[in-house]
């Protein structure tokens, strides 16, 4: 099949590419304009420049034979829930007009009709699109691999000496490895369900003081995990904004992680995978794979 990936630089799709390559199928896809001549993977056959602020701006003929696309991108910078979702619609429309019979939506965990972020409410309004149209949406755990959210937190705990966890740890949190998300996003382009929605996240969730532990025994870390209220978080946060300080932290993701304490989604990949990787297997895969980044 001929594949494209939106945001194929990120790490879902760099790590999603290289797998559907391996598999047989064309890859193409897009990329930031500042990252545009620095992204040369092997496994990618075509490459186009977007921006989600000005998708209008973007070669269309991007589209022309594709059989799937899987929508990646998001932008990330503050305000720009009305652009997130206006853009995403308007390459899901260029697509379906160009002939494109499979889209896939990259949701999120944290996509609810109560989202308390602006992440999670982009997340949400974009499945309700894409569902609506008879397209697939997977909402993918906190991804255990060499990139993304994950690698940060791991970088934290190689780094820092104190690491805070929000109200001890006790929170759960939805992981799957990079690896199983690709060989799900595999076996799902290359079966004629649609419509469908994918919950992609192993059935037992893990404690994020457990994870943080198997992450400081892996990188060998003696970091101390220090409990923080979370009430303590966010009084700091709104004083640093009135005095204009800049957070290290997403404040935002914080009230999220309480919120989806209040479970909604439920795994639903038994019917993909035999065996789920252990997260001790996981973390050391990501360990591997992100050894040779600088940390700073």
């Amino acid at each position: 099949m001929n594949i494209l990936l939106t945001a194929a630089n990120s790490f879902i799709g760099s790590n999603l590419g290289a797998h559907l390559h391996n598999e047989g199928h064309s890859i193409a896809g897009t990329v930031r304009k500042d990252r545009y001549s620095s992204f040369e993977p092997p496994w990618l056959g075509r490459s186009f420049i977007l921006d989600l602020a000005e998708p209008r701006k973007a070669d269309l003929s991007m589209f022309d034979a594709v059989n799937v696309v899987v929508h990646l991108a998001h932008d990330f910078r503050r305000d720009m829930t009305a652009s997130n979702i206006e853009s995403t619609e308007f390459l899901a429309e260029t697509a379906a007009r160009a002939g494109v019979e499979r889209q896939i939506y990259f949701s999120s965990y944290s996509a609810r009709p109560d989202a308390v972020s602006e992440y999670g409410t982009v997340k949400h309004r974009l499945e309700r699109y894409f569902l609506e149209r008879g397209q697939i949406i997977v909402r993918p755990g906190l991804v255990i691999g060499n990139g993304g959210m994950f690698l940060k937190f791991l970088n934290a705990v190689r780094k820092y000496p104190v690491i805070p966890l929000i109200d001890g740890g006790k929170g759960e949190v939805p992981v799957i490895s990079i690896r199983q998300v690709c060989e799900i996003i595999g076996a799902i382009i290359s079966s004629p369900s649609r419509g469908t929605e994918f919950n992609l996240f192993y059935p037992e969730m893990i404690s994020m003081r457990a994870l943080t532990e198997i992450m400081k025994s892996v990188a060998g870390s003696k970091a101390l995990l220090a409990p923080v209220p979370l009430g303590m978080v966010l009084f700091a946060a709104g004083f640093c904004n009135l005095l204009g300080l800049k957070l290290s932290f997403d404040v935002g993701s914080a009230r999220s992680f309480k919120k989806n304490q209040q479970r909604i989604h439920e795994s639903n990949i038994a019917c993909f995978l035999d065996n789920c990787e252990s997260v001790l297997d996981a973390v050391r895969a990501a360990f591997l794979a992100g050894d040779l980044k600088i940390i700073r």
